[in-house]
């Protein structure tokens, strides 16, 4: 690196600390995840105002999130 400006060298010393305390990318998120999200906010919400109980909602959860993640494919 003798050739290297100091911020060249800088820039490639940031690379190497970055490929040593990175993790793996998982690849992006399956179709239709942001309305999935979306209903688990909501779920949520519905279990914190009493509207349904928790074992409802994760039934209905579970059915509404197969169901939008299968009109994803």
């Amino acid at each position: 690196m003798p050739l290297l400006s100091p911020a060249q060298k800088q820039v490639f010393n940031y690379v190497a600390w970055a490929g040593e305390h990175s993790s793996p990318y998982n690849g992006p998120d399956p179709t239709k995840a942001a309305e999935v999200i979306n209903l688990l906010k909501n779920t949520a919400d519905q279990i914190a105002y009493r509207v349904l109980k928790p074992e409802e909602a994760a039934k209905q959860f579970r059915q509404q999130a197969e169901s939008i993640l299968a009109q994803g494919k």
